[in-house]
């Protein structure tokens, strides 16, 4: 084993997958541009070399700790002022960090604890700096005129003894990064992303099973209160993608990334499952099944057990079988169960149209199935939230409400027909119904983000005293679901909680993410306008409210009845 002392350098882009998400063809190219340009030349001027290259990050070897720092430094001024004119949002920002330390030669490529503590410094770096380790800077600080500031004893992932860090910054031209950007710390608990399972399948028919199995396997994980499970519509965010797996696992913050794929043939599946390590790329467990295909739920099963237990933790069977096996009488009952889903939650006006039809056709012929009704109840508020029918809001109503307290009185336990009668008694201004709706699926699944949502939204129209409350549940279902469909409306709910509290430069700051997340957001343009006014800023008021107007021309007349039903006070409606 080849070993050698090196000054290493790991380097990643700020915000790359929200970015990507945002403009894929323009994000890469405006890093091939920088990389070529600025970044490339500017290591080979300082005698580096780059040992690989991770997707939205790079790692490069120097002999010294002063051609390794100088390097950092010189691209940051550099990135600094590519930046001048570019809106914060397509800007190509840096963390860097530098290490010295012994490595192991593998190849062309390099590996050990001195690699490790390069990519943690970077972890660690501010936007537009440079993070450093002792040793690094006891060579550097009388080599180069910069200055640097102590960040103390630091405690890194899976380094035994803390590293004594330090920090360069570029003044005041370091950029702040977006509320979106910042990184995501590991939970405590065990915490696992189910991916998609490929329809490998010839028939694209067959998408909506794939997606039964991963979903019923993220059901199953998420029900256990030992384990952070990533919600569905961000982990289903990366479908039909080819991302490396250490980028979701950064980009999702989590540990663990299951994924699989499913070939269906007459009265056969195969299917393929692998959990694997986001941060190194290795396999915990995999396996293959090849049964008959009414076996469908036993595989569901066995992977979920295989997952649960290879990541230290443990879910009865009796508990994974309930769910998989919930209202399911048969095979056909519970692919319905799946097109169903696959049509709701791809939220357009025919997908709704075709769901709800599946759903009211099941119910007709089996009122006792409450897993069908609690489908319903999700379409019904998608319907009425988004404006997807020319159904009357009273209609969609009464049909959501029905369906919900159906489900309900057949599976108590069904957090997510809680969540939606919450959601809809809230929109009906009946605070007190949905909070209580709220706390029971909170209470049922802590991993659900429509529970967390839906609770933290009735909390922030509520009133100050529920403040702390209402932030705490929001910023959860951010965490477990940073991708999620719903994301822009937890941030308008952030930003008017915040608003009604008078911490004004927070309610800007998260009425910007929710318009970073859906321009059309006309109540988060609202929300903008009146933090700025209240914050002294008129002309930038002014500004907000003049895109609000086109972006979202609803008559104030009728935005004024709807904000005042789902106020709890009328003395906070008034303040907007």
């Amino acid at each position: 084993m080849q070993r050698r002392l090196a000054a290493i350098v790991a380097a990643d882009v700020v915000g790359y997958s929200r970015m990507i998400r945002a403009d894929e063809d323009g994000t890469l190219a405006a890093l091939q541009s920088a990389r070529v340009e600025s970044i490339d030349p500017t290591i080979a001027r300082h005698q580096g070399r780059i040992v690989k290259l991770m997707g939205d990050g790079m790692l490069v070897e120097f002999g010294s700790a002063v051609d390794a720092v100088s390097a950092a430094v010189d691209v940051q001024l550099q990135m600094s002022n590519r930046n001048v004119d570019t809106p914060l949002e397509r800007q190509i920002n840096l963390r860097i960090g530098v290490n010295l330390g012994d490595v192991v030669v593998d190849g062309d490529d390099i590996q050990g604890d001195g690699v490790n503590i390069a990519a943690r410094l970077e972890a660690l770096a501010n936007p537009g700096a440079v993070c450093m380790s002792d040793p690094v800077h006891e060579q550097v600080r009388d080599r180069l005129e910069l200055t640097f500031s102590d960040l103390g004893a630091q405690q890194l992932k899976n380094i035994d003894r803390p590293v004594q860090a330090w920090q360069w910054t570029n003044g005041a031209k370091a950029p702040k990064p977006l509320l979106e950007d910042a990184p995501m710390d590991l939970p405590e608990k065990p915490s696992v992303a189910v991916l998609p399972f490929d329809n490998k399948s010839s028939d694209p028919e067959q998408d909506y099973f794939a997606d039964g199995i991963s979903e019923d396997i993220l059901t199953a994980l998420s029900r256990n209160r030992d384990l952070f499970v990533i919600a569905r519509s961000s982990s289903f965010a990366y479908r039909g993608r080819s991302s490396d797996i250490r980028l979701i696992g950064k980009d999702l913050g989590v540990q663990y990334v299951l994924e699989g794929s499913l070939r269906r043939s007459a009265n056969r599946i195969r299917v393929t499952a692998q959990l694997i390590e986001a941060e190194t790329g290795s396999h915990v467990w995999a396996e293959k099944y090849d049964r008959p295909v009414d076996d469908i739920f036993e595989v569901q099963d066995e992977i979920t057990m295989n997952v649960a237990g290879a990541v230290g933790s443990e879910i009865r069977t009796a508990d994974i079988q309930r769910i998989a096996h919930r209202n399911s009488q048969d095979l056909k009952s519970w692919e319905r169960l799946m097109k169903a889903y696959w049509h709701t939650l791809r939220a357009t006006s025919e997908n709704l149209r075709i769901g709800q039809e599946i759903c009211r056709s099941e119910i007709s012929r089996n009122s006792v199935n409450a897993t069908f009704q609690s489908v319903l109840v999700m379409a019904c508020g998608f319907e009425l939230n988004w404006r997807l029918s020319q159904r009357a809001p009273e209609e969609i109503i009464k049909e959501g409400m029905l369906a919900a307290r159906a489900a309900i009185a057949q599976d108590p336990n069904d957090e997510n027909a809680h969540a939606n009668l919450c959601g809809l008694l809230f929109i009906c201004g009946e605070h007190d119904a949905a909070l209580r709706e709220g706390e029971a699926a909170v209470a049922l699944n802590p991993n659900s983000v429509a529970a967390l949502l839906w609770s933290g939204c009735v909390l922030a129209y509520s009133g100050a005293d529920f403040y702390d409350a209402a932030m705490d549940l929001l910023k959860k279902a951010i965490r477990l679901g940073p991708r999620d469909v719903t994301v822009q409306w937890t941030f308008g709910h952030m930003a008017l909680s915040s608003l009604h509290n008078r911490k004004f430069d927070d309610a800007i700051e998260y009425a910007h993410a929710s318009i970073r997340h859906d321009p059309t957001n006309g109540t988060a343009h609202r929300l903008l306008t009146a933090s700025l006014a209240y914050s002294g800023k008129i002309d930038a008021a002014k500004d907000a409210w003049a895109t609000t107007l086109q972006v979202s021309p609803l008559e104030l007349s009728d935005w004024e009845v709807m904000a005042k039903r789902v106020h709890r006070n009328s003395k906070d409606f008034e303040y907007l």
